[in-house]
């Protein structure tokens, strides 16, 4: 399993998702797939970035990468701000 941390802002976003990418396409995943993979990263990323750390209260964000078989990707980020209330 492969991780970074980071700051929970947009400028760490580019790091984030060349992270993300990167260990994407070292396990052989398509274009396609990487761009698919990328989008679905970013909006998780985006939306921590926005909601977790109102105001000036900004924190770390923690992505790990770990293949679960030949063809299964599974991306974990792990932030310590505010929950997301569907409610």
């Amino acid at each position: 399993m492969d991780g970074m941390k980071a700051p929970a802002r947009l400028d760490s976003l580019e790091k984030l998702m060349h992270f993300v990418s990167g260990f994407a396409e070292d396990h052989g995943f398509s274009k396609t797939r990487i761009s698919e993979i990328q989008l679905a990263a970013e909006e998780a990323l985006l939306n921590i970035f926005q909601y977790a750390y109102p105001g000036e209260d900004k924190g770390e964000v923690e992505v790990t990468c770990e293949m679960k078989s030949d063809s299964e990707l599974n991306i974990r980020i792990i932030d310590n701000g505010i929950n997301f209330d569907i409610i």
